[in-house]
Order: C-alpha cells, then structure tokens, then sequence
C-alpha cells in the first residue's frame, strides 16, 4: 500500500492504479460520511460520486497541508452539505427554525449508549438538526465555521445544535431508552 504522499503523486501524474487505489482507500469512509448528512444509502452513493469527481478533478490543488484523508473528507462534507442545500432547502429549513424559542441548555452524554441507536435516532432528526449536530459534534466544526460553511448566524447554529440535543434526548426517551446527565 502507498503512502498518502506517493499516492497523491502518482494519482496527479495520471496513474489510473493509484486512483482506483485512493477510491478504494478512501471511499467506505467517505460514503459513510455522505450517508450521515443525507437520508437514504442510495442518495449517499449519489453524492459519493460527485465527491471522488470533485477529488479528482481538483488534486492538483491539494497543498499538503493535512492529510489526503483530511482534504478528501472536506470536499466530502462540502459535497453533502450543496447536495442538501439544492435539493432539501436546509437554508429556508434552518432560518425559519432560528425563529422559535431556544430552549435552555440539555445536557445529553451520548457516550453511555448503544452507538447503532444512536446513529440510527440521529438519522431521522429533521435534515437541520441532523446536519447542525454532525458538524459540530461529529466533525468537529466550530459554530462559527458551521455558520461560514451554512451561510447562517453563528447564534442560529448554537440554537440548532441545543434543539437537535433537545429533539435527540426526546425520540431517545420515547424508546424508552433511560437518559444519564
């Protein structure tokens, strides 16, 4: 196996071996990540597609920087997130939620469950509240870039992430599945 620098070498300089090889290296990480800001498997191939087409039209542009992984993840969530903006309308979604009453903090350790729940209660949250709480809790994305990437406030992506929580928590204790603060 190629490192991650070799790789990227060979795949600028045209080798169709080392693109299949990053497709295969990187793709069931990618489609994973796809399928957490979508709703079915299939549009997550859907979009799976339009990420390796994007990566391998803009591999040259890569810098170094990170990790291939890293930037090749980027475009991925990058990728989800237009995907829902053409087709969900997430933007109206979210700036007519931003409108409702914010709720005090929830405090929800989801640590302590079973992680196939988890995923599984997290996938039917309304496409806002789903994409708010992937970006913030999953990748790791500040609320401030959360709102650049979002085109929203910060204060709606802070509002969105608590009601995602507070929505969470709810479908959880409708399963009956006992809530730890």
């Amino acid at each position: 196996m190629l490192s991650e620098q070799e790789l990227y070498k060979q795949c600028v300089s045209g080798s169709r071996a080392a693109q299949k090889e990053l497709f295969d290296r990187f793709s069931p990480r990618m489609l994973g990540v796809c399928y957490r800001y979508t709703r079915s498997m299939q549009e997550a191939e859907d979009v799976l597609q339009d990420v390796f087409i994007k990566v391998f039209q803009n591999l040259q542009y890569f810098k170094g920087d990170g990790s291939l992984e890293g930037w090749v993840r980027k475009i991925a969530i990058n990728t989800s997130l237009n995907h829902l903006k053409k087709n969900k309308h997430i933007s109206e979604e979210l700036e007519i939620d931003s409108a409702r009453k914010v709720e005090g903090p929830v405090d929800l350790s989801i640590e302590n469950y079973d992680s196939k729940l988890i995923w599984q209660t997290i996938e039917n949250l309304p496409d806002g509240y789903r994409v708010i709480l992937n970006m913030f809790a999953v990748e790791g994305y500040s609320h401030k870039e959360i709102a650049e990437q979002l085109g929203i406030a910060e204060g709606t992506s802070r509002s969105q992430f608590l009601r995602a929580k507070a929505h969470l928590k709810k479908m959880l204790e409708k399963q009956n599945i006992p809530i730890h603060y």
